[in-house]
């Protein structure tokens, strides 16, 4: 049940194994070396032993660049290799606002 997992996290094991699912259906070959460059490039060694919620935040993370990120930025580079080079541009907004990244909305009603 994927709600088990997003609500108490996944232990490495069933980390890596839906990492490599995931890659299975993208590559042919080297499956497991490429799970072991995106495993590294993802773990963050500072933290020691297992904790699920930072095992199904990296696994969120993986998916958002690699399903959001990795595809918009590919994007950006055909259309900045086209017909007007150099014409193409990709903003990142970190804006944080005083009250936050997400400040609630309050909606007045006259």
């Amino acid at each position: 049940n994927p709600f088990i997992h997003i609500t108490y996290g996944v232990n490495g094991k069933e980390q890596r194994s839906i990492v490599r699912d995931f890659l299975k259906n993208i590559y042919n070959v080297n499956v497991d070396q490429i799970l072991t460059a995106v495993m590294n490039e993802y773990t963050d060694y500072r933290h020691t032993g297992e904790n699920k919620m930072v095992n199904r935040d990296t696994l969120l993370a993986i998916f958002s660049d690699a399903r959001v990120s990795a595809p918009v930025v590919k994007t950006a580079s055909l259309h900045a290799e086209g017909k007007e080079p150099n014409q193409a541009y990709l903003y990142v907004f970190r804006h944080v606002t005083k009250k936050g990244y997400y400040p609630q909305v309050i909606i007045y009603i006259h």
